[in-house]
């Protein structure tokens, strides 16, 4: 007998007439600590030497993939002197650096409208690619999302430690509905991003309607200012004019919205 064994990691590419005729089981993907311990066990048979940074790095990058993990590592090895540490592993696989996009995410969530293109174009002058910045600020926002409400075991093996404290540090100047705001507007930002005839451009224009938006009155806040101005005037007896100068500023926020009076 003889037996076929076919790996992919696109199943759905493969035609049905094959998928159909075959008998199938699909591998998890390798936790990222399991996946770096492996790598620094590795390492440790070779004699290598590798920094906890560069190993949580490499298994990131792998993506649950220990082929991909062990193909970075060898890359890695090669393009160091045996001493392979976490800016070595950044500068060859072209990452951000992370300390950066914190510092770019903090400024943007503090409104330094100014700051925050100075900073991007700072990145993409020494060679970073707005798409990936993009992505790097999504990853982040929703890593600062998962810490927020706790679940921070899985956030916690993938970063080092100072990476977590920092996220952790903006978590607590940020509530949950800023940051699903922020998150859908980067995620709605990147097919724009990555289309643009001016990735850079887009990015600019993505940040900017970002701050002046998170700086926008809030919906909630606005129907809860104009509830306790009704019943404070109810119970002076005010007139109406300073009602509707409130319903005004609400129609004003929403353009195209209607008002209908009810007894």
């Amino acid at each position: 007998h003889v037996k076929f064994i076919f790996a992919t990691t696109e199943v759905r590419k493969i035609p049905m007439t094959i998928l159909s005729r075959c008998q199938r089981y699909d591998l998890k993907r390798v936790e990222p600590i399991a996946l770096s311990e492996y790598l620094n066990k590795i390492c440790s048979y070779e004699n290598i030497s590798i920094d906890e940074g560069a190993l949580k790095i490499l298994s990131r990058a792998a993506d649950g993939s220990v082929r991909d993990g062990l193909s970075l590592l060898d890359q890695s090895i090669a393009y160091s002197d045996g001493n392979v540490n976490e800016e070595l592993i950044k500068e060859m696989i072209g990452l951000n650096d992370p300390t950066q996009i914190l510092d770019l995410l903090k400024l943007i969530v503090e409104g330094k409208t100014e700051d925050s293109l100075k900073r991007i174009n700072e990145l993409y002058d020494h060679g970073a690619d707005p798409a990936l910045l993009l992505k790097d600020l999504i990853t982040n926002i929703h890593q600062i999302g998962m810490i927020k409400i706790g679940a921070t075991e899985g956030i916690q093996n993938l970063l080092t430690a100072s990476e977590f404290q920092n996220l952790k540090e903006l978590s607590t100047n940020l509530e949950i509905q800023s940051i699903s705001m922020i998150w859908q507007m980067f995620n709605k930002g990147l097919f724009e991003v990555q289309n643009s005839f001016s990735p850079i451009s887009s990015l600019e224009m993505l940040i900017i309607r970002l701050i002046y938006l998170k700086e926008s009155p809030n919906p909630q806040e606005l129907v809860a200012d104009l509830s306790n101005s009704i019943s404070k005037m109810e119970s002076e007896n005010s007139g109406d004019n300073n009602i509707n100068s409130k319903v005004k500023e609400i129609m004003d926020f929403f353009p195209g919205a209607e008002v209908e009076n009810i007894d």
